[in-house]
């Protein structure tokens, strides 16, 4: 997560439309912000903390704003792979008469491999972490020995579920 919002942070120096969001000290550290100052420093850690914080506060506001169900496009993460419905964007348009959007939706045969290469891996992870705290795995008991360390496979899908977590503990969708 500090990588992820350190790249965020490198990428994104100047002010922009959610700043608002943010306390006077973070947006002190934005390059166009009314609050800018040259010397102002946060640690990595607190505007991480911060960012994270406010992204919540917000997706729970929107919630109330939007409840479950009132939105044609609502759907729950757990939904997703299935890929019941696309994401819209409404565009604004010259006229009342018309109304604009783009819907986007994934291509079936990829999210569904994917979704199944998610389930493998993650089964994977979760068999080597047992077999790495000692209880016994049909091939430590025929070799008699217990596979050690962490494999790449483990930090892969530890990593795709920090991701896919906090999705999944969002009142709104």
């Amino acid at each position: 997560l500090l990588t992820a919002n350190h790249l965020h942070f490198q990428a994104l120096p100047k002010s922009g439309t959610g700043d608002g969001y943010m306390s006077p000290e973070f947006q002190a550290t934005l390059k166009g912000n009314q609050h800018f100052k040259k010397r102002a420093t946060m640690s990595l850690l607190e505007k991480s903390v911060e960012l994270q914080l406010r992204q919540n506060e917000y997706n729970t506001q929107m919630a109330t704003y939007f409840p479950p169900g009132s939105n044609e496009f609502d759907s729950a993460p757990w939904t997703w792979p299935l890929m019941g419905k696309g994401i819209v964007w409404r565009l604004p348009s010259k006229s009342k008469k018309t109304k604009q959007a783009v819907v986007l939706s994934g291509n079936p045969v990829i999210w569904g491999a994917a979704t199944i290469v998610a389930i493998g891996a993650t089964a994977t992870a979760i068999y080597g972490v047992l077999a790495t705290t000692g209880l016994p795995t049909p091939e430590s008991q025929q070799r008699g020995t217990v596979v050690g360390g962490h494999s790449p496979m483990f930090w892969l899908v530890l990593g795709y579920w920090l991701n896919v977590l906090p999705f999944l503990l969002l009142n709104r969708q």
